[in-house]
């Protein structure tokens, strides 16, 4: 294994004869873990899932990486559409500086396809993110 192996843990659920990746769980019970990879190596553009603590609750964002400064990143963050899996960047920017340890993993790059009519991209990401809690 090399170091690089050793940095990146992957985890998946079993696959089931239909092709679906989720074991017969409610969605409760699900771990967001085991649905994403976890890596941690990030850089500008990297799509990325950010955990934020609130007092009562924790709550997740999708997010895109603008820059990086020494142990901080500044994101741009998305808003989850009513289609699953899709996102798109709200008319005012959601634009601010977080700690690299609040970023729990990197995306893989989401399929952007744009509105014609509203003239903005949506971005739909291959992952099942719908059973990360509180995401929003």
């Amino acid at each position: 294994m090399s170091s690089n192996d050793s940095d990146i843990e992957n985890i998946s659920l079993a696959d089931s004869s239909e092709g679906s990746f989720i074991e017969e769980k409610s969605e409760e019970e699900v771990d967001e873990d085991n649905v994403i990879v976890i890596d941690r190596h990030f850089r500008i553009n990297d799509y990325v899932l950010v955990k934020f603590d609130m007092k009562k609750d924790v709550v997740h964002y999708v997010g895109r990486i603008e820059e990086i400064n020494h142990n901080m990143a500044k994101v741009r963050f998305m808003r989850l559409s009513k289609i699953p899996n899709t996102f798109l960047f709200p008319e005012i920017e959601d634009l601010s500086s977080i700690p690299l340890n609040d970023i729990k993993t990197k995306l893989p790059n989401p399929k952007a396809s744009k509105n014609p009519k509203r003239g903005s991209s949506k971005y739909t990401f291959d992952n099942s993110l719908w059973v990360i809690t509180n995401l929003r």
